[in-house]
């Protein structure tokens, strides 16, 4: 019986070394210097009120314009082993057609379709922090946040109006978190949630581009 446990004891102490032997060395540390770049694609949500004076079919199209499709690009460059300064800009453009009434001369009224497209860019600068999970560097918590400018258009084309188009601009500021996981030492899966909060004024009306951003995509490491 010690004999057999003694060689147990061996055989175990022989495949731990060469699992360890096997296992997946720790990845590099991150250094100051090193650039980021991280293009990502997802869908926005905006959190603004929706007046409940509108009428039901512009109140529909309002809606539909409130969630879509997003994408973003990022850069920033690590000032330590787990902070960086980096730049953030997205672009999100939804559009509809709503039925608009008018009247005419002699009384009465016609409905026109009116095609409207909302587009909300945000360009800002950032704080990060990046947070291990693990050991080997490859799993990691971050955080990060920033002031930019929220860029606004909205553009009305129809037979009767025309064309009648809004640009507008505002300060706004971006909170975020999320997760990156190193595939290797230049390359990562990224997932980050984001605040983007701000708001332009059209004709004296306040217009909320708050909203929040969920993208995905890959860092590349330089």
């Amino acid at each position: 019986m010690k004999v057999y446990l003694v060689c147990m004891a061996a055989v175990v102490c022989s495949y731990t070394g060469v699992a360890q032997e096997a296992s997946p060395k720790p990845m590099k540390d991150l250094k100051p210097g090193a650039i980021f770049l991280k293009p990502g694609v997802g869908g926005f949500f905006k959190l603004g009120r929706i007046e409940s004076s509108l009428p039901p079919n512009l109140e529909a199209h309002v809606k539909s314009l409130r969630n879509g499709f997003v994408w973003s690009f990022d850069a920033a460059v690590m000032i330590s082993k787990r902070d960086y300064i980096g730049a953030t800009f997205s672009r999100s453009s939804q559009s509809g057609r709503f039925n608009n009434t008018i009247g005419v001369p002699g009384g009465g009224s016609m409905s026109i379709p009116i095609d409207n497209t909302e587009t909300i860019g945000y360009t800002g600068l950032h704080y990060g922090n990046m947070l291990p999970f693990n050991h080997k560097n490859t799993v990691f918590f971050h955080t990060r946040a920033g002031l930019g400018l929220f860029s606004y258009r909205s553009k009305f084309t129809g037979s009767a109006i025309g064309t009648t188009e809004f640009k507008e601009s505002n300060v706004g500021f971006q909170l975020g978190a999320g997760f990156e996981v190193r595939l290797g030492n230049a390359i990562s899966w990224v997932g980050d949630a984001d605040l983007l909060s701000g708001n332009v004024k059209i004709d004296g009306e306040k217009e909320n581009l708050s909203q929040i951003r969920a993208t995905t995509g890959l860092a590349f490491r330089f």
